[in-house]
Parts: structure tokens; C-alpha cells; sequence
């Protein structure tokens, strides 16, 4: 039978979720050979992904894709931040891990993607349902 990443990652969070440093770093090691001798290798980086998500989910870190058209500073994550916490999709997250994307074909606003879930209050988004609304009138 076919190992799949996700049962990989299920299993590889299992033996080291509440393991010592010491004791992660020999559970991986034999974890990784294990893989390699099951010729599984190639799924390495499904089975990291994987890997994360558990993680994320069972220590409720919120991991956030922000889209804007240049960088942001610290103090617009932290205010970021503490707008997502008010929003009912957050409710029960303790941390939140910014992944930032720069896109500069954004005129301004933020795209934010959250699981399957997206905000869109990028500039051009609120151009498009303006000239939605402007069209139905």
C-alpha cells in the first residue's frame, strides 16, 4: 500500500510533537530514512507542507497570505493583526504567521488569504464592485 504525504506528515507530527530537541532531531533523522527507503523522497515537500498545516492547526497559528503592492512595515502587520482577530474565521487563533507577497500590479489595499478563505480590499477590487454596482443602476 502507497504511503501518502499527508499520512507521512500525520505520523512524522505524532513522533515529535512533545519530543525533546534532541529527540526530534533523531525521530527526522530516522523518520527521513525510513521515507528514503520506502522510495517516497520525491514527496518530501508535500509531506513538509503537510506537515506545517498539522502543525499550525493543532497549535492554532493562523497562517496568513498578504498580498500588497510593497512590503509591510511592522507596525500595518501588528494593526493587521489585530483587525483579523475580531473576525469570526480567526476566533480561537493564539498566533499569527504573515506570509507577504508583493504584487505590484495592486494600486493599493491588501489581499489576504486565509485556508480557502480570501479578503479582498485591494483598490482594484473595490474599483470592480463599484462599476458592478454602477451597472446595475
Amino acid at each position: 500500500m502507497k504511503i501518502k504525504p499527508k499520512q507521512y506528515a500525520q505520523t512524522l507530527f505524532e513522533i515529535t510533537n512533545e519530543a525533546s530537541k534532541d529527540q526530534v532531531d533523531a525521530a527526522v533523522e530516522g523518520f527521513v530514512g525510513l521515507v528514503a527507503k520506502k522510495g517516497d523522497l520525491k514527496q518530501w515537500p508535500m509531506i513538509i507542507e503537510y506537515f506545517v498545516k498539522i502543525y499550525n492547526k493543532t497549535n492554532k497559528i493562523a497562517e496568513i497570505r498578504v498580498n500588497s503592492k510593497n512590503k509591510l512595515t511592522t507596525s500595518h502587520l501588528n494593526s493587521l493583526e489585530e483587525k483579523l482577530k475580531k473576525l469570526v474565521i480567526f476566533e480561537g487563533y493564539k498566533d499569527f504567521k504573515f506570509i507577504e507577497n508583493t504584487n505590484h500590479d495592486l494600486i493599493g489595499g491588501v489581499k489576504i488569504e486565509f485556508e480557502d478563505q480570501v479578503i479582498d480590499t485591494s483598490l482594484k477590487s473595490r474599483v470592480e464592485q463599484l462599476k458592478i454596482k454602477m451597472s446595475q443602476n
